[in-house]
């Protein structure tokens, strides 16, 4: 049927390609469907005429950008993006949208820079995550001569939308990095902080000759997978994260992190090229401490950063702040088959074992730390070492300024998490209580423990095994130590566990925004990246998954906003010629999980007091769910009568498991 003319053509769903190019064969109008044959051949077959949509030449063209498509729908954008991809072009334009394919191979030249004397800095480490989009919106143009479709020329963009107008004004920017779990978000936000880098360091002749090793630096670790949204936007505010003030246990025989409480004293601006280069040396630490291996992803980041680089009049990058937020701290001491905990811990077993001291931290093989090792995957691949990992992780810490008081001082608090999560718990009755005691179930100490942590045994001992109560009576406050049962005291300690390392990595953000030289001093103007958590469907949601997915909610909120809901606001407000463009407003769904006083975590948060008093019963909470949203059009109950709910995401209906919801939410 190779003759027929291109009218003929029509695009119908398969389940295979999701939509494919077929021939017509015969309409039958009156049944309202019609008769198809597949390009490639086979047997014709009849769809509904609803179902299909129409062909356009332009749909067999390799364009730049999507939105020179007519008749543009989802058939043709998606063929253009698998045509594109077969021929490693792995970047593709919809309009002020980036959109990229995982080509999970290198590609020569992808992300070659050029430095200001005109030679090529070349780029390791070059394949990025699969199918990705970035909005771009702004002043400045939707691509950058000489890169076409590209990351870089999102990053572009924004310099120029920066850039002082002819009035004066200044428009910050903020690229925001997003999509599904296993994305590539996080290469992504390298290679964008590579091309600023890069633009900055040509504002300074005398950085230049330092561009190859940057980028070398900036371009290395194992590439996320999946799919990513980049959405740049001018903004005249911050994208808000939570900065915490770190704290954490000081260790008495080697130094302490941080005394109890203390900030980091900020320091004087940086020069350029010293931010620069700890801005790369922050990714090794902040993947050590904030990656890990999931089903999914090798190097899945599971926690969100905002990154904020200020820019002064000329143009020149002065210093650096990175916030952090949803660091996931249940993967500390719960690990779902196949998945690794934080990276650290394997990199310190592995490689802490040349450390000068390394036979008072007791360290042994992954497999024989239990929080570490229930995941049953200790390792990667063959491709990753972890023992040299650990070495690039020590020279980064130096190189972001800690002292060698501070590393000991980690290495130690890291050794002692281990040893705690091998600790059973004995209990005895007094009184008709039950008392519990922390004790040793390995050849390691419960007193070598405390030491490790900068306490006494007794101290630990009273912190995991007696609940603290503090009532005013007749004007006087009183302490009451209430002891805690089996359970009780095992909870107690894996939420030691989790607030030692949610501080530890907290202070180690606030080491390296020192190191980037942020201090109180304001700039005219910055460009932020924002890199969060992808939209996660697992085999098992729980209540990280709701955490994460409710942020993808209001960030997918944030796109429709400005792809959408202001651009249309713009055409009206010239007067132009424009169709109403329908989409999805999920304001509904962001209630139904947020919204005061009846949103899903808001009855959790309920939930959670009651628990204080009573031991949690996660049944109640889904009941409670079940009898104030069954009717609510993005929730649902599942098929079966498990223990779970439903919520009908932006990006698929998601199962959540209720178990284990009020005890994460407490997290104390």
């Amino acid at each position: 049927m190779e003759g027929l003319e291109e009218e003929k053509r029509i695009w119908v769903p398969d389940e295979a390609e999701i939509w494919k190019l077929a021939y017509v064969v015969q309409r039958q109008e009156g049944a309202g469907t019609v008769t198809v044959e597949p390009l490639e051949g086979g047997e014709p077959f009849t769809v509904k005429i609803a179902d299909t949509h129409g062909f356009d030449a332009s749909h067999t063209r390799d364009l730049d950008d999507a939105a020179d498509l007519n008749n543009l729908h989802e058939g043709p954008l998606l063929h253009l993006i698998i045509s594109r991809f077969k021929k490693d072009k792995i970047y593709t334009n919809v309009g002020g949208v980036l959109i990229s394919v995982n080509p999970y191979k290198f590609i020569p030249n992808l992300y070659t820079l050029k430095t200001s004397g005109g030679q090529a800095a070349a780029a390791t480490g070059a394949a990025v995550a699969s199918p990705t989009a970035v909005a771009s919106q702004g002043d400045a143009s939707d691509a950058v001569v000489g890169y076409g479709p590209h990351v870089y020329s999102v990053a572009e963009g924004a310099l120029e939308a920066m850039a002082p107008s002819v009035t004066g004004s200044i428009k910050n920017q903020s690229v925001v990095i997003s999509g599904e779990s296993g994305a590539g978000k996080t290469e992504a936000s390298k290679h964008v902080m590579r091309f600023l880098i890069n633009q900055s360091m040509k504002k300074d002749s005398h950085a230049a000759p330092n561009l190859t090793q940057l980028v070398r630096e900036v371009s290395g670790g194992n590439s996320d997978r999946g799919s990513l949204v980049i959405h740049r936007s001018s903004l005249g505010g911050d994208l808000r994260g939570s900065a915490v003030s770190a704290t954490s246990s000081a260790n008495k025989r080697r130094g302490s992190l941080i005394a109890a409480g203390a900030t980091v004293d900020p320091v004087g601006t940086s020069t350029s090229t010293d931010i620069e280069s700890k801005l790369m040396q922050s990714n090794v630490i902040l993947e050590a401490f904030g990656n890990a291996k999931t089903v999914r992803n090798d190097n899945s980041s599971r926690f969100g950063k905002y990154i904020k680089l200020q820019y002064n009049e000329q143009g020149r990058m002065m210093q650096a702040n990175t916030m952090h937020f949803l660091l996931e701290k249940s993967r500390l001491v719960s690990l779902a088959n196949k998945e690794r905990n934080y990276h650290v811990f394997y990199q310190l077993c592995k490689g802490g074992m040349e450390l000068p001291y390394a036979d008072e931290l007791y360290l042994q093989d992954p497999t024989k730390f239990r929080l570490i090792a229930q995941g049953k995957c200790v390792t990667i691949s063959d491709e990753v070492d972890d023992a040299a990992d650990f070495a690039l992780l020590d020279q980064s810490l130096q190189e972001c300024g800690l002292t060698v008081m501070e590393e000991d001082a980690i290495w130690e608090l890291l050794a002692a998490l281990l040893h705690l999560g091998n600790v059973g718990i004995e209990t005895t009755n007094i009184k008709g209580a039950e008392h519990s005691k922390v004790v040793s179930a390995s050849e390691v100490p419960v007193a070598l423990i405390a030491e490790l942590l900068g306490l006494e045994e007794d101290e630990l001992q009273k912190a995991c095994t007696y609940h603290e109560m503090h009532n005013t009576v007749h004007g006087a406050a009183t302490t009451i130590h209430v002891p805690l049962n089996k359970e009780q005291a095992t909870n107690s300690i894996e939420a030691l566990i989790k607030f030692i390392y949610s501080e530890l990595f907290s202070w180690l953000v606030a080491k390296i925004n020192q190191a980037h030289g942020s201090s109180r001093k304001t700039f005219p103007s910055f460009i932020g990246i924002l890199d969060i958590f992808g939209f996660e469907i697992m085999k098992h949601n729980s209540f990280e998954q709701i955490c994460i997915n409710f942020a993808n909610e209001v960030l997918q909120q944030q796109f429709n906003q400005h792809i959408f809901v202001l651009e249309q606001e713009i055409y009206a407000s010239e007067g132009l010629d424009w169709s109403q463009i329908s989409f999805r407003d999920n304001q509904a769904l962001i209630d139904l999980i947020g919204k005061k006083p009846k949103g899903l975590l808001i009855i959790c948060e309920e939930h959670v007091k009651l628990s204080f008093k009573r031991a949690p019963d996660n049944s109640a909470l889904l009941q409670t769910y079940h009898n104030t949203h069954s009717k609510n059009e993005f929730y649902a109950k599942p098929r079966f009568k498990d223990p779970a709910f439903v919520v009908k995401h932006f990006a698929g209906d998601v199962t959540y498991q209720v178990a284990g919801f009020i005890e994460k939410n407490r997290d104390s």
